[in-house]
């Protein structure tokens, strides 16, 4: 079965707002992934793996998709995202493979938050601090040489002018690695645990390593959401896919205890 969007309203015949009681369900070979709110309507609707999908009547494929970002306007941020602003359409490519990696469309309620989320980001920005091979994280100190708490001129290179129109929070992307700040402190590093090369240690647990990530998830007290695990004595989340580990400083903890969207939403 092929995927068909509609933007802004639907995903083949599921619907925004539709109700449903899961956050995923195959169809027709094909998974779909909900954001669901209290009511348990559809917030988000997203589907991954897919090498063509139409778009309101028009088929998108790796070959054209140069067309459809000259025709609408949208926000690139790292890690080959593209935000369609009028289309209310959030796309991940994968260029290694040549596919699209996710599809993703959304209520208006969220569009604010992922304007917000979209504009935040500084790319093409030097990392001053050198990210090393092997990552060593400690709980509220940071990973390395990257401690929490410290101010976004330590970190990164950046001039007086843009210094001064930064927004409150904002993320710069390296290396497979996101540094998030708030209010121009340190407070979050993610790491994408499936494309960082290196190993990425917690005491004596090598996080890349399934076993040992695995038994940090079975011995250490943990706050499950539905696209996530929330360790909030150590100060660390794992998505639910195990791609993405957040690192996080105690001014995010609250945040991430009442978490409810999917990883894509943040």
């Amino acid at each position: 079965m092929e995927i068909s969007i509609t933007s802004k309203l639907k995903i083949n015949n599921i619907s925004i707002g539709d109700k449903k009681k899961v956050i995923s369900e195959t169809n027709n070979g094909i998974t779909y992934y909900y954001e669901l709110n209290s009511r348990n309507e559809i917030k988000t609707i997203s589907v991954r793996s897919c090498y063509e999908f139409i778009l309101d009547n028009k088929k998108v494929n790796w070959l054209n998709f140069k067309e459809l970002l000259d025709t609408h306007t949208h926000i690139e941020i790292p890690d080959d995202t593209f935000y369609f602003e009028e289309l209310d359409l959030i796309v991940w490519l994968n260029k290694s493979k040549k596919i699209f990696n996710e599809l993703l469309i959304f209520n208006q309620d969220l569009k604010k938050s992922y304007e917000d989320y979209f504009n935040s980001f500084i790319v093409n920005k030097k990392v001053i601090k050198k990210i090393e091979n092997d990552l060593y994280f400690a709980p509220f100190v940071g990973i390395n040489s990257f401690y929490f708490g410290e101010n976004i001129e330590e970190l990164i290179l950046l001039d007086e002018q843009e210094i001064n129109i930064l927004p409150s929070r904002y993320y710069v992307d390296e290396k497979y690695i996101s540094f998030r700040f708030d209010k121009m402190l340190l407070s979050q590093i993610m790491v994408n645990r499936y494309a960082f090369e290196g190993k990425i240690y917690f005491k004596e647990l090598n996080l890349k390593n399934k076993k040992d990530l695995d038994n940090l998830i079975d011995r250490e007290f943990k706050i499950e959401r539905k696209t996530h695990w929330v360790f909030p004595n150590i100060g660390m989340v794992l998505s639910k896919d195990k791609r993405e580990l957040y690192f996080v400083d105690r001014v995010l903890l609250e945040f991430w205890k009442m978490i409810n969207r999917p990883i894509t939403s943040w």
